[in-house]
């Protein structure tokens, strides 16, 4: 086609993600050096087919024509890179929409479980983006935390990203990268007999691991949470409960936004398996008493 070949150089491999993640496309892309013209010559391409099967359909707690809003479960990353399932990937097979268009306006780290919102349009990732970053939004989570707390106040740190690592601490407020967080946090209940504590945690603030850090800070880090201080447990069960510590006991239990169609008021919530573990496997479980600062 080209005359007589000179020189083939190869220039390399271009792997491209392909629509909804679900293929790879690799691509051999050499130089023809003829009549001494460079020219490109695609030796070949490999295309890949990845088709995760899920285990179970995610939960959907509320849903409209522009969002919807899931149970997340925990140990599932909300988005990730290619070739990793994640609620991303898992969503866009079982929803089966035409254009596959999905945003995150905000995300849950993947050892939580819990209200996830997933705009379905442009125009509803943006109105809800905008929701989370004026702050009108509110959350409320779920935890259990190591030792006995009685609590009724707000926590106010500041904090910062460790470089390096996917991981936040403690800071002073003139820190380079500080920025400051607030939770409103209430005991709900307190096991004597196993040491731990129900917490209500209701962020103020959205900070990279926010609520895992105030607790660990104040000596209760979240049962499972071994990057902030919690006991190695991992794949152990909670006193024969059934729920098994590979997840961090933490969820995020109820969502209010304003519906990106309507404007109106919603509140979502998303069932715990935790929610009614403490009052159900001890007897010394106890609701707690009025709060002390800690």
């Amino acid at each position: 086609m080209y005359g007589e070949i000179d020189q083939v150089r190869l220039l390399g491999f271009f792997v491209v993600a392909g629509i909804s993640r679900f293929f790879m496309r690799t691509t051999v892309v050499a130089t023809v050096t003829v009549a001494g013209l460079s020219l490109p010559l695609v030796l070949y391409t490999l295309v890949t087919i990845k088709v995760p099967m899920p285990d179970s359909e995610i939960e959907l707690i509320w849903e409209s024509d522009l969002a919807i809003a899931i149970n997340k479960p925990a140990g599932l990353p909300t988005q990730a890179a290619v070739g990793i399932e994640s609620v991303e990937t898992r969503l866009t097979l079982q929803l089966d929409r035409g254009d596959g268009y999905l945003a995150f306006p905000h995300r849950l780290d993947r050892a939580v479980s819990g209200v996830l919102l997933v705009a379905l349009t442009k125009r509803a990732a943006r109105l809800l983006s905008a929701q989370f970053a004026s702050r009108k939004t509110a959350k409320s989570y779920l935890a259990i935390v190591e030792g006995q707390c009685d609590v009724q106040q707000r926590w106010d740190d500041d904090l910062r990203k460790i470089d390096g690592k996917p991981q936040a601490e403690i800071c002073d407020a003139d820190d380079a990268g500080a920025r400051h967080a607030s939770t409103d946090v209430t005991t709900l209940r307190v096991d004597h007999s196993n040491n731990r504590t129900l917490l209500r945690l209701d962020p103020i603030t959205g900070r990279m691991h926010q609520l895992r850090l105030q607790t660990a800070h104040r000596g209760h880090p979240i049962i499972g949470d071994v990057l902030y201080g919690a006991h190695d447990i991992a794949g152990s069960d909670i006193a024969g409960s059934g729920i098994a510590t590979d997840r961090i006991l933490l969820h995020a239990q109820r969502l209010g936004f304003h519906d990106p169609a309507s404007g109106k008021r919603l509140l979502v919530e998303a069932n715990c398996a935790f929610a009614d573990f403490l009052a159900e496997c001890d007897d010394d479980a106890r609701p707690p008493g009025t709060g002390a600062s800690i």
